[in-house]
């Protein structure tokens, strides 16, 4: 997947929360979101919390969250679900 440097903006991070919220943000949601991430100082910040906890990557996260609740890994809706939401005030107060 290729990012062509997407601007950094308020209605963005609310577009891809609600994608997020709706489980239906995709693997280039994901990879937008830890490129802005990186452009703060947090380099592929999501990626790597994925793998801490066993998880290859973004497609895999998305798999995981849409299986039905008894086959879910509970550290994909608790733990890292709240990593990614709480990434995004981090990033509108930094743009405000």
């Amino acid at each position: 997947m290729t990012i062509n440097n997407p601007q950094l903006d308020v209605n963005i991070l609310h577009q891809l929360k609600q994608k997020i919220l709706n489980n239906s943000a995709t693997a280039e949601d994901y990879e937008t979101l830890d490129f802005f991430l990186s452009s703060i100082g947090f380099k592929n910040y999501i990626l790597n919390k994925l793998i801490q906890n066993g998880i290859n990557s973004y497609q895999e996260f998305i798999d995981e969250r849409k299986k039905p609740l008894g086959q879910k890994n509970t550290t994909v809706d608790g733990v890292l679900l709240g990593n990614i939401l709480g990434t995004i005030p981090v990033l509108l107060n930094f743009i405000k």
